[in-house]
């Protein structure tokens, strides 16, 4: 017989008891022999089972479950099990799909020497329906835990269970009441909200003597450009940054020709596309100097037979002309310098397909003047050609004729056609031939399977030189009994520096909120404690340092922070509120306090104070010790783990009452007012009451589910605040000087870690996301344990099938005893893009063999020591840079269908200057034409793009073409819908006059939008479609990074192939 029945009241939904005999109606039985984890199952009598856990993270699926049956009557899954000491928790799981919001658990489990009844209502959650036939019970999180579980059964309730529901539900209806009335006294008012300019609203525009480019950003926050702009005044960075660079796709069929380019920070302040869509192959890409000394970019395709042209572009994507080529077959190779008669500035075309026992070439003005001709005899030959500028007399260049199916490379005088032999070691896998930085070396490129070398020739000297030794090492920290693992050529041991800054800050414990300047947070008083800090990069291993601040404040030295409240409210002012206006902590193995949960609430000048000022004393520090030592550095990731989690299992997101204000601000932004937002959403704010979903039963608007609209608003506006605090992290280690690749984060990987894939339409009560962080332009890093790597989708997979292949992972343990599972996994690893891991060691009383089986998986992995693949691959170009005293060469790194193309600054033995440090294109861009069209008129009515869907950050809308006014006073404006509403703070409106003049505009998508459309029309004084405007050679295309996207359910990404063009700009 069962003990008595104890009802347990409460809406997590236990129902527990002692004296009942199970229901006799409509049940299923069910059986735990389905896959597992961390769990033994043995059939020990009929329908009797023995769960033997052995790790982390244990669960068993439920088999036998009907497909079909009454989900409204049957909704309890009930068993008697035996378990002496207890457990911490009992859990179901339902699907599909299985994720954070569809279980039921309740714990702790008491003690039980005999058959104990127990049992979890599932329908207590509103996740609970129809489709429901799936099953996983989780016996707790005890790895060392036996239980015995006999007659699993999915069945309905008991008269007993029926009856303890009723109280539970009348009780918990009491509570909710008193909750509600709570909340409305606390409510925020819109009428005092302030509304300081547009978050989500900025605008780029560039004029130059052949054009007008303009974009608009539709998440401001987030969009580096904007950022890091808007502070370099008033932050210069404390070293001195690398050239502008242009990046063309490289030799690739499946791409197109999209150009970025970006600026000294290394971001893409332009992207274009410099042919039709239709045209593909990957673009080559040179920069010369124009006309007003303004610096001109010259482009042509690099596989397109069809193309008899290269086109020149001003930095800001606007065509100049297109240049026609005569007597030449395409696709070209080109190259810019002083080639013509007198020195002037022209642009070299020859064939890039060699036949022949001539290759002709061409001079051609950048007016688009043919200004000689002639062709380099060769014995008959058929193979690439490459052609570069190198340094001739007087104040002229020559070419160098780079042929390596002929085994050779020439120094032509394109003047007189004087051709004479370079004796360099042209092979058939050779790319180039590039002149250096000292001003009398080259450089010879070529092809590799697996590493970066090049050719340095100095007069009768050569030198091969691994110009990517870094991008081969596997870096890993010796921790604890880690250090027993030694180190190899390319697997190696590096430290890792987690430092608090915020909480290094002398005024922390004791603030004065109101002030603000930067001095005050991180002055003088604090560079002791920085100084000390930045000794440990003189330690004998090199360091991936993480200078961050977290929401994990320390309770003690938090206190005022916690006390401090908000004037309006009354509530906390500066701390994570919960649903019920309780304010969050946190903790770790069995702590549940230690900290204090910080808002990331935006625009609250304290909170941003706080997280900004030391971080950027630190970095201005660090970036200097970097640069005179790169090699010695892993990378820096500024941030550690940010997320929003009230660490109850009852509250979705953060209400503070800045972040409930934050949310009207996000609203307004994307849906225009608060009337409109009442209309889409069905709720009844007024100017006096304003709040977030809070699942109180205040309206189907409150309701946590992904059918309530408005919760998803809710659920996008936390991944977007965790993402402006990210994209600030990221602001600051660009201002200090650090090159993007260089730039990491660490954050706990979403759905990979705290749910499942297959929950990808359900948010989680835990907002911890990475969708924009794989788009953001920086590179990328996250906190992972256990072992996937055997899983089809996966954190790893998902980072590297989108381009990444120089990842850090924060915080690892493998979390098995199976060394022989923990060094398959570090192998996938290093195959897959990850460059460093932080191998964690497991406290005492926890560890169950998992250090002693990572440590001897890292001896093996040493022992193989294998150079890390991925980013390396070959060499491309080589560009010569000088700014001021200094002088160094930038090369590209991977060339071939299987590389992305790395750009790297590197002094002439081949090591790392920390200039320059960027990946052009990590995942491939498609391109979708949206309008083509050869001639015609703006008048009267607009063009119209879209509706576009699943638009977010990674998204970009470019329109371009050629226009002129009818009368010289005209416009060419845009406008942006989002689900049909006009968000005229993002319009553009570029003036035309009556001669033709290149227009160029694009939307750059920072933020998760329902669905876009774009009307682009004209206008005259101000009023909209008034007045004409000619057109010719108008295309429309929207440009889509191909990332990995777990919130729409695309767990694969695209990587770019086939490498990078590139050249550099000239900086004064």
């Amino acid at each position: 017989m069962p003990r008595g029945l104890r009802p347990v009241l409460s809406i997590s939904a236990l129902l527990f008891a002692a004296g009942y005999v199970l229901a006799q109606g409509d049940e299923a039985p069910l059986t735990p022999t389905g896959p597992t984890n961390s769990l033994d199952v043995a059939r020990i009598g009929p329908d009797t089972y023995r769960l033997t856990m052995n790790g982390p993270d244990p669960w068993v699926v439920l088999e036998g479950a009907p497909e079909a049956f009454d989900h409204a009557e049957m909704h309890v899954i009930g068993f008697e099990y035996v378990c002496p000491e207890g457990l911490d928790s009992f859990a179901v799981y339902f699907g599909p799909p299985m994720g954070n919001n569809t279980v039921v658990s309740q714990g702790p489990v008491p003690p039980a020497a005999d058959w104990t009844v127990f049992a979890l209502d599932l329908s207590t959650v509103p996740t609970w329906r129809e489709t429901i036939h799936e099953f996983r019970l989780d016996p707790g999180n005890d790895p060392e835990a036996v239980v015995l579980i006999r007659n699993v059964r999915l069945r309905g309730l008991t008269a007993d269970e029926e009856q303890a529901k009723r109280e539970a539900e009348r009780i918990a209806e009491m509570e909710l009441e008193r909750v509600r009335a709570q909340v409305a006294e606390h409510l925020v008012a819109p009428a005092n909200i302030t509304m300081d300019g547009d978050e989500m609203a900025a605008s780029h525009v560039r004029t130059s003597a052949s054009g007008i480019a303009a974009t608009a950003v539709v998440g401001r926050d987030l969009d580096l450009v904007t950022l890091v702009e808007e502070a370099m005044g008033e932050v210069p960075p404390s070293v001195e940054l690398g050239p502008p660079i242009v990046a063309g796709q490289g030799d690739f069929a499946g791409n197109q020709t999209v150009v970025r380019v970006f600026n000294r920070y290394g971001l893409a302040e332009a992207q274009f596309l410099a042919y039709p869509p239709e045209v593909t192959g990957g673009v080559q890409v040179e920069v010369a100097g124009g006309a007003n000394g303004e610096p001109v970019i010259v482009a042509t395709p690099i596989g397109d037979a069809d193309v008899h042209t290269f086109r020149v572009f001003t930095p800001h994507g606007n065509l100049v002309r297109e240049v026609p080529v005569e007597d030449i077959e395409p696709p070209f190779s080109i190259a810019t310098g002083a080639f013509g008669p007198d020195g002037a500035e022209a642009v070299l075309v020859a064939s890039r397909i060699g036949e022949g026992d001539d290759i002709p070439y061409a001079a051609y003005s950048l007016q688009g003047e043919r200004l000689l001709a002639g062709a380099l005899s060769v014995e008959e030959m058929a193979g690439p050609v490459t052609v570069t500028a190198v340094p001739g007399v007087r104040a002229q260049d020559d070419a160098v004729f780079t042929l390596p199916a002929a085994g050779m490379a020439a120094r032509v005088d394109p003047r007189t056609g004087e051709a004479t032999p370079l004796a360099v070691g042209i092979g058939r896998r050779s790319g180039g031939v590039y002149p250096l930085a000292d001003g009398r070396s080259f450089a010879v490129t070529g092809a590799d399977p697996d590493l970066s070398t090049l050719q340095r020739v100095d007069g009768a000297a050569v030198r091969s030189i691994n110009v990517g030794a870094r991008e081969n090492v596997f870096w890993f920290t010796p921790s604890g009994m880690y250090g027993q693992a030694g180190e190899g050529r390319y697997t190696k041991h590096a430290e890792f520096q987690h430092l608090r800054l915020d909480f290094a800050s002398p005024v922390v414990g004791d603030p004065d909120f109101s002030r603000t300047e930067p001095d005050y947070w991180a002055g003088e008083a604090m560079q002791p404690t920085i100084r000390g800090m930045l000794s440990a990069y003189d330690r004998p291993n090199p360091t991936c340092w993480e200078p961050c601040f977290t929401h994990r404040w320390f309770y003690g030295r938090a206190r005022k922070w916690a006390e401090a409240t908000d004037p309006e409210t009354g509530l906390p002012a500066y701390v994570l509120v919960d649903r019920k206006n309780r304010i969050g902590t946190y903790g770790e193995f069995g702590q549940t306090d230690a900290f204090v949960t910080g808002s990331y609430a935006p625009a609250v000048a304290p909170i941003e104070s706080l997280y900004t000022y030391p971080q950027r004393a630190f970095l201005k520090g660090l970036v200097e010790r970097f640069r005179q030592d790169p090699e010695h550095f892993v990378a820096v990731e500024p941030n550690h783990e940010m997320e929003i989690n009230a660490e109850s299992p009852d509250t979705h997101g953060d209400y503070n009452p800045n972040m409930i204000r934050g949310f009207y601000r996000y609203l307004v932004s994307l849906y225009g007012d608060l009337e409109t937002v009442n209309a889409l959403f069905g709720t009844e704010f007024t100017d006096q009451a304003f709040d977030a979903p809070r699942n109180l039963g205040r309206g189907e608007w409150d309701e946590y589910s992904s059918q309530n609209a408005y919760y998803m608003a809710w659920m996008r506006y936390m991944d977007y605040v965790i993402y402006r605090v990210v994209a600030g992290t990221y602001r600051e280690a660009l201002l200090a000087g650090f090159p993007p690749e260089a730039i990491k984060c660490h954050q706990i990987p979403d759905l990979y870690a705290i749910s499942s894939l297959t929950a990808f339409s359900e948010p989680a009560q835990r907002v911890t996301p990475i969708d924009w962080m794989l788009n953001a332009g920086v590179g990328y890093g996250f906190t992972r344990y256990g072992v996937w790597y055997d899983d089809e989708h996966n954190v790893v997979q998902g980072a590297h099938s989108s381009g990444f292949d120089s990842v850090l992972v924060g915080e690892y343990q493998s979390l098995t005893p199976d060394s022989q599972q923990a060094l398959a996994q570090l192998r996938y690893m290093r195959d897959h893009g990850i460059q460093f891991i932080h191998c964690m060691v497991w406290p005492e009383g926890h560890d169950q063999g998992f250090n002693a089986a990572l440590t001897e998986a890292l001896q093996a992995l040493v022992a193989e020591d294998q150079p890390r693949p991925g980013v390396t691959g070959g060499t491309g170009q080589v560009r010569p840079v000088a700014i001021g005293e200094e002088a160094y060469d930038v090369v590209s790194l991977g060339t071939g269908e299987g590389r992305t193309g790395l750009i790297k600054s590197i002094r002439e033995d081949g090591s790392w200057t920390g200039a320059v440090y960027l990946v052009p294109f990590r995942a491939h861009v498609a391109v979708t034409p949206l309008v083509q069209a050869d001639a015609g008129t703006f008048a009267g009515q607009p063009l119209a793009l879209g509706p576009l869907t699943q638009v977010a950050a990674g998204n970009l809308v470019e329109f371009s073409c050629m226009a002129r006014g009818a009368s010289g006073d005209e416009a060419l404006e845009l406008r942006l819908y989002h689900r049909g509403i006009e968000l005229p703070q993002h319009r553009l409106r570029l003036p035309v006059t009556d001669e033709w003049k290149h227009v160029r505009m694009a939307v750059r998508i920072q933020v998760e939008m329902d669905e876009i459309a774009l009307e682009i029309g004209p206008a005259r004084g101000g009023e909209w479609l008034q007045g004409e405007v000619e057109f010719s050679d108008l295309v429309a295309t929207r440009h889509t990074e191909m990332t990995t996207r777990l919130e729409h359910g695309v767990f694969a990404g695209e990587r770019h192939r086939g490498g990078v063009t590139f050249d550099v700009f000239e900086v004064d």
